[in-house]
């Protein structure tokens, strides 16, 4: 709308005054082009790109929609909320990593009492008399007395800056269906034990520990560390059964370079000659073996071979 300026050389003030009630009337008006359309504004920082107080008011409302959308979720719903009702309004939010579409709906409110109304982190809104329940998300507290909503008071706190204090060794583990816990980490008796500590936690295998590997074996280093000896289990057994090292007071060393297969047959101690001593005779399971001072040394060459069977001896032959 042009505005035409009063002078008066054309106009008389009865014209005049007729025409500046008629602007009021067009700055009052919210017919199109009236109104806040004819203010224009002053953006000397070009903060806006409207040039009249409607086009920026439209500009505004543009972009706040995010921060509009915001508000109105879990908000009260003025069309679905009466008596001991309470309407809410839906919209989208975040349930940790899943973004879900909530539907407006209603609640029902109890007589006579505040309710402390709340949403889980499935997007089901509840309702209580007792309080906020911890992991719930406060959207309003409601007062009702005869019959009316008395108060009512905005609860929604989107950022949740609050401190659980922690025990030693607590961590946060997620939970599929919930939120997450506070809680540690548990041993295994005999097998592993679990230290807490302020700010640490410390792993460890007691010293009766009773370890169980999988038959794919026990994998050791070997002296350079580019492979490993595998000590694994060859039979089926029945029950579990021991096998006993007994290495006595001193370092012991095992050479095999064969396969060799010790059966009960060789349930007996080996005997160490000694050249030094007297003559002697030693004896075992029957079998008589004569020793003679003689046989002081035998050479790299020197072969001794010895045959008998469980009750004499059949041959003893050095070469």
């Amino acid at each position: 709308m042009a505005l035409t300026k009063v002078t008066r050389k054309t106009d008389t003030i009865n014209v005049g005054w007729g025409r500046f009630n008629t602007l009021i009337d067009d700055l009052l008006s919210v017919a199109n082009a009236k109104g806040a359309s004819t203010i224009g504004i002053e953006d000397s920082a070009g903060n806006m790109a409207a040039a009249n107080v409607e086009a920026a008011l439209t500009e505004i409302y543009t972009d706040i929609t995010s921060a509009r959308a915001l508000a109105d979720i879990f908000d009260e719903n003025s069309t679905t909320t009466t008596g001991q009702t309470w309407g809410y309004k839906g919209g989208t939010i975040r349930l940790d990593n899943t973004i879900t579409t909530i539907a407006a709906g209603t609640t029902g409110l109890p007589n006579n009492d505040v309710s402390y109304i709340e949403v889980d982190s499935s997007g089901n809104v509840s309702d209580n008399t007792t309080g906020f329940t911890s992991g719930k998300i406060p959207i309003r507290q409601v007062t009702v007395s005869g019959g009316v909503q008395t108060v009512s008071t905005d609860k929604r706190a989107w950022f949740d800056i609050s401190y659980q204090p922690t025990t030693n060794g607590q961590l946060i583990i997620g939970d599929t269906d919930d939120d997450p816990v506070l809680a540690t980490i548990t041993g295994t008796a005999n097998e592993i034990t679990v230290t807490n500590g302020a700010g640490s936690i410390t792993l460890s295998i007691p010293s009766a520990a009773v370890i169980t590997f999988a038959n794919t074996g026990l994998h050791l280093l070997d002296t350079d560390a580019s492979h490993d000896l595998i000590i694994k289990p060859g039979s089926d057994l029945s029950a579990d059964r021991t096998l006993t090292v007994t290495t006595g007071n001193s370092n012991r060393t095992i050479i095999l370079s064969g396969n060799p297969t010790l059966s009960d047959w060789f349930d007996q101690t080996v005997k160490e000659f000694d050249s030094g001593a007297s003559p002697a005779n030693i004896e075992e399971k029957g079998v008589t073996i004569a020793y003679h001072t003689s046989l002081t040394s035998v050479s790299s060459d020197t072969i001794l071979s010895l045959s008998w069977d469980k009750d004499s001896i059949c041959s003893l032959l050095i070469a």
